[in-house]
């Protein structure tokens, strides 16, 4: 790795687009310079995150075809990417600096700041804590000839467009069927980038659209329990207020469970109540609605939950399962399920589950270091 950078990219792996959209529709799809820019510099710059392992007949860990080809294509252009791997290194934020910045910047070559976006933005201070990124992206894009690399990757980016144009209202009409209303009114954008770990999705708000940053498919990722995730977190923020996770008991919950948590980055990317409770109900609601991770009991992938530092789940997806055989929209099913829950009962599964799983370690044989 370049510059010394591994220690930044360790860090930037635990946190987590767009051209002008049709801003009539509540679903868009782009292919962005942009972002390809923004990470092919870090790809250059020593990113290399990945996730897909195949073990036989060795394993290895498998990046997207894109991604590869980018990488070996800038290879002996170091010159090109000198200044840009130095900008990163003195600026060591996290991940969401970088992309709400370039989300902010017009399209390729100028790269200019959108001051509108920039006021609109809640994490504002990016702007000036990564000042001079729009001058140094500028010119990483001169000095390797993104646009010609760009051009020739474009219709593997059309590809997965078309791919998630055809499956992605499909997906997300499963939710408002679950929910027997139309469940948001926010613009979505869904942004394929092949420069990414597989398995590495995010979704970042800008002003009034809400951008859904999609990696490489799989064979066992197609993006559905991605888009879904994201999607439910737009509605579920737009109902968890602050004061309903501010109570005595969600509190005490969330300060006796997190430091046991042994999940490093569930501690540090929930970092309040209310972030926390957010995640619990988007992922007990995704499975509810896509059965994925499948092939796993609901007890059992629950449990998983409870293990990683989400102790709610289960009294979250008895709740849901009830109210929705009543009929409850969202709003009300998220409140009632916080009022019924008892930190005794929650604590005490919380410690018998984890207690259950010490033991089970306990008695797995690993290999040996030689």
């Amino acid at each position: 790795m370049l510059f010394g950078l591994s220690v930044f990219w360790v860090f930037l792996s635990t946190q987590a687009l767009a051209t002008n959209v049709m801003r009539n529709e509540e679903i868009s799809f782009q292919a962005d310079e942009r972002l390809f820019t923004l990470y092919t510099a870090f790809n250059t710059c020593g990113y290399d995150l990945e996730n897909l392992k195949m073990e036989k007949p060795f394993p290895t860990y498998l990046m997207s075809e894109t991604r590869l080809e980018v990488r070996n294509a800038l290879k002996q252009k170091t010159s090109a990417f000198y200044s840009f791997c130095r900008f990163i290194e003195k600026h060591q934020k996290p991940w969401f600096y970088y992309t709400a910045y370039v989300l902010a910047l017009s399209n390729p070559p100028e790269f200019k700041l959108d001051t509108a976006v920039y006021k609109g933005v809640a994490e504002a201070e990016v702007y000036t804590a990564l000042e001079n990124l729009d001058k140094e992206i500028a010119a990483f894009y001169r000095k390797a000839a993104i646009h010609s690399l760009w051009k020739k990757h474009l219709p593997a980016y059309q590809k997965e467009i078309d791919y998630y144009r055809k499956h992605t209202k499909m997906w997300l009409k499963k939710v408002s069927d679950m929910f027997g209303q139309n469940s948001s009114s926010e613009r979505l954008v869904i942004l394929p980038n092949l420069l990414e770990a597989h398995y590495q999705a995010d979704i970042k708000p800008v002003g009034k659209l809400k951008y859904i940053l999609l990696p490489p498919r799989c064979d066992d990722y197609t993006g559905e329990s991605t888009i879904i995730h994201e999607y439910l977190h737009i509605l579920v923020r737009s109902v968890l207020k602050e004061s309903m996770t501010n109570t005595p008991a969600i509190q005490r919950i969330y300060r006796e469970t997190k430091l046991k948590t042994a999940n490093f980055s569930i501690r540090e990317n929930y970092s309040t109540a209310h972030l926390w409770v957010d995640e619990t109900f988007v992922r007990v609601l995704t499975y509810k609605i896509t059965g994925i991770p499948n092939k796993i009991p609901e007890k059992k992938w629950l449990n998983n939950l409870v293990v990683m530092g989400f102790p709610l789940a289960p009294d979250i997806a008895r709740g849901i399962d009830e109210y929705l055989r009543e009929g409850t929209l969202l709003a009300d099913i998220v409140l009632k399920i916080l009022k019924d829950i008892k930190p005794e009962i929650v604590l005490r599964n919380y410690n018998n589950v984890l207690q259950k799983y010490k033991e089970y370690l306990k008695g797995r044989v690993f290999p040996k270091n030689n």
